[in-house]
């Protein structure tokens, strides 16, 4: 699964498969920076390893009549608008990599792995679908917080966010189910600092703590 990264023009987008070094399991993302040594850079700070990256543009999509407002002006949502609130994962995922605005973008890449967890029980594949558009979210996170600060009257620019963001617990529930505690306190650490809003960022914050006594528990008995 890959998807679009809303930037200025003027940065580099690519698509790579990312090995990530704690769990060993491969995503295939979408990457953005300056250069390819900036794109791997976002990656590594993530914890993963990437393979070649590939040069990656949005697909664009034909006008449509509809119009919705975004940042205050009308606009043509596009099909990634209507897919992101329709609960079908096969119609979320079909316009992955569809150009929207990064509003859009967010609810996207947030009800994909909503969609794709309830489905765990039923689709073996349904949980990878849902760690990777949790990775895919944080790895845009620095265009995507901003932009919904800006749609939700946040007051300024370093205002926490007014909308919960549901990905990185999302992310963390579902680490911690596969038994990736380390994986699961490192996403907590490093999203409570997003500047999301207070309540989510408190129970990541509240999480690290609790996933940081439970390693260093384990830690003590194994010695």
């Amino acid at each position: 699964m890959v998807g679009y990264i809303p930037h200025m023009d003027s940065v580099k987008r690519f698509t790579a498969e990312c090995i990530d070094k704690a769990t060993g399991r491969t995503h295939m993302l979408r990457l953005s920076g300056s250069d390819e040594s900036a794109a791997r850079s976002l990656a590594a700070d993530w914890g993963f390893v990437t393979g070649r990256l590939s040069s990656a543009k949005p697909k664009p999509f034909a006008a449509t009549s509809l119009r919705t407002q975004r940042h205050g002006v009308s606009i043509d949502p596009g099909p990634v608008h209507l897919a992101s609130s329709s609960e079908n994962l096969i119609q979320m995922l079909n316009v992955m990599d569809t150009d929207c605005h990064p509003v859009d973008r967010h609810f996207l890449l947030q009800n994909t792995a909503e969609a794709a967890y309830k489905l765990r029980a039923t689709q073996p594949a349904a949980l990878h679908i849902c760690e990777t558009a949790c990775w895919q979210w944080l790895l845009e996170a620095g265009s995507l917080v901003p932009a919904l600060r800006i749609e939700f009257k946040s007051r300024d620019a370093e205002e926490l966010l007014v909308v919960s963001v549901l990905a990185p617990r999302r992310l963390v529930i579902l680490l911690e189910k596969l038994n990736e505690t380390g994986r699961a306190l490192d996403v907590c650490l490093k999203a409570a600092s997003l500047g999301l809003r207070a309540d989510d960022a408190a129970y990541l914050t509240d999480k690290a703590s609790k996933l940081g006594r439970r390693a260093r528990a384990a830690g003590d008995s194994g010695r």
